[in-house]
């Protein structure tokens, strides 16, 4: 709806005026890129961007130009490095006509790019080192054995398994699902749904699609029916079965009037939506289904910068909600509440104001995994803005002590090191009673695992075959205080308990902040257990506040890479 009652007024009020007041400075821009400027190209009126997990590369989607823009990532500031321009037509490259959006696959193995005139999904592989593209394929709209869903391919989305890939149809109103070889990144056409047909609907001119975290729901921004449809996702087949749908003005559900993007915070439980025409965010818990909980709009409570809402997105830690305004050419940047989901204002940024450029037109924003900086993207300009992402402040305090119990642990899945492709998560977890992660690992290798944390001790049982290669370097887990706080290791043995062949102090190595433990060339099967005995002790200032275990699975499948 694009007049306000009094009565959504005051749920706006509501529903903002209970989270915490952000302690934060919010943006502080970096840089901009041109296109056209200092050799730059590809950037003529770009419609999407996105960071690979690895915070290695940046990559943008252009309407004008048919290309696909590359940039490499400074992991340490956040700046770019503009590296190349893939354009359709051009050196073989297929399937950008039109570019409307641009993807990096979870394991960061490779890029998927939509063309809305191609109706079609283009597949690059990746080179996480350099950035570089290689183009793979075209999976294209009635060809070959595509029976549907991409006439005005507009929106692409990889599970995190990286098993199916989703492509959005807005011409056809459609949901298009593929399965996807993790080795080649190869698509296979599985299906397509489409409003109307089983009982789907609100997804009339599909613009934008999400994925939960847990692979188990998807979302689907429907602009011409101001919706957002909720289905469930089957994680073995890639298949979507319809639940329901949101719509605006209807229920007591605001802020979807023209939604057309969509996004689940990383630990599953709330979705945000981007309304151009409300010039708001609408904010859903995510309780199996959705229920609406309210709205961040502009002109209320202090906002600015949001005229005209278009893109959304949600820090990987969860404690920053960032947008943009086309019609303000602005970026906006709110605090998030992680138990309800609900956003407090923090600041905002204007193209040409304070030096800030690049913001002509924002259509688009993504934050980066370490949730530093933010790439936001004006289409009238042409451009891309960096900007650092100084926080909202941290989020509350665990309970302070000498042990995990009771702190947040944050699972990840990773080959080639620290900086290497993530194959799983991020996924957190409370460390308390039962098995945090009953089942880790993907797609059928080495994902016969359990990983149990208690408040001195990290367990992992096998319950099947497992082999770790070698030949990479280190190929294992690496466990670290990834929020930088309180607690550090202070020593790190091995239980008696563990079976390991071959096993022993020689694979550990740890410091302050990070435990290795280097499993390459070892294997097992049922029974198999490793398990580590852990202490923490407090830094010398005793000061409390949150700690962050961010575990991190660097594993090789014995058929090459896990997927």
């Amino acid at each position: 709806m694009t007049h306000r009652s009094w009565f959504a007024l005051s749920l706006t009020a509501a529903v903002l005026a209970g989270a915490a007041p952000a302690a934060a400075q919010g943006l502080s821009f970096l840089e901009s890129f041109e296109d056209g400027v200092g050799g730059v190209a590809g950037l003529d009126r770009p419609s999407a961007v996105a960071v690979s997990d690895d915070g290695n590369s940046v990559y943008t989607a252009s309407l004008d130009d048919d290309s696909i823009a590359v940039f490499s990532r400074d992991t340490g500031d956040g700046t770019l490095t503009f590296v190349e321009v893939l354009t359709d037509g051009v050196g073989g490259v297929d399937g950008l006509a039109r570019a409307t959006d641009v993807t990096v696959s979870p394991d960061g193995q490779h890029v998927y790019a939509t063309g809305f005139t191609d109706a079609a999904v283009a597949v690059f592989s990746r080179n996480p080192t350099t950035s570089a593209l290689t183009f793979v394929e075209v999976q294209r709209n009635l060809a070959g054995n595509v029976a549907g869903g991409l006439a005005g391919a507009e929106a692409v989305e990889v599970s995190a398994d990286g098993a199916h890939v989703y492509v959005a149809g807005a011409l056809e109103d459609t949901v298009a699902i593929f399965s996807r070889d993790s080795t080649t990144g190869m698509l296979t056409f599985v299906d397509f749904l489409q409003r109307g047909v089983g009982g789907v609907m609100g997804i009339a001119g599909a613009r934008s699609i999400a994925i939960s975290p847990d692979g188990t729901d998807l979302y689907v921004a429907g602009p011409n029916d101001n919706a957002l449809a909720v289905f469930t996702r089957d994680p073995a087949t890639g298949l979507l079965s319809f639940v329901e749908f949101h719509q605006d003005g209807v229920g007591g559900v605001d802020g979807l009037d023209a939604v057309n993007h969509v996004a689940v915070s990383p630990d599953g439980e709330h979705v945000y939506a981007a309304s151009p025409l409300d010039s708001a965010i609408s904010i859903f818990a995510r309780t199996g289904s959705l229920s609406f909980v309210g709205i961040a709009q502009n002109g209320f409570l202090g906002i600015s910068g949001l005229l005209n809402t278009r893109g959304v997105d949600v820090s990987s830690d969860g404690q920053k909600v960032l947008a943009v305004g086309f019609l303000d050419d602005a970026l906006v940047s709110f605090q998030r509440d992680a138990n309800t989901g609900l956003l407090t204002f923090v600041d905002n940024a204007f193209d040409g104001v304070e030096g800030v450029d690049g913001l002509d037109g924002a259509t688009a924003v993504a934050i980066s995994a370490d949730s530093a900086n933010a790439y936001a993207v004006g289409e009238l300009g042409s451009a891309i803005a960096v900007f650092a992402v100084d926080g909202a402040g941290p989020p509350p305090p665990p309970p302070v002590g000498d042990d995990l119990d009771g702190q947040t642990i944050t699972y990840q899945w990773r080959f080639g090191g620290l900086d290497g492709a993530i194959q799983e998560g991020p996924l957190p977890a409370v460390v308390g009673d039962g098995t945090e992660f009953p089942s880790i690992g993907v797609s059928g290798q080495n994902s016969n695992l359990s990983l149990d944390v208690s408040a001195t001790n990290f367990r992992l049982d096998w319950t099947g075959s497992f082999f770790f290669s070698g030949g990479f370097g280190f190929n294992g887990h690496i466990y670290s205080d990834g929020s930088g706080f309180v607690p550090a290791f202070d020593t790190v043995t091995i239980h008696p308990e563990t079976n390991l062949p071959g096993f022993d102090a020689s694979r550990l190595s740890f410091d302050d902040d990070n435990i290795q433990v280097d499993f390459a060339g070892l294997g097992g099967g049922v029974g198999t257990v490793v398990s580590l005995d852990v202490a923490l002790v407090p830094e010398p200032s005793g000061a409390a506040a949150a700690f962050g275990l961010c575990f991190a699975l660097l594993a090789l499948g014995r058929h090459g890479r896990v997927a």
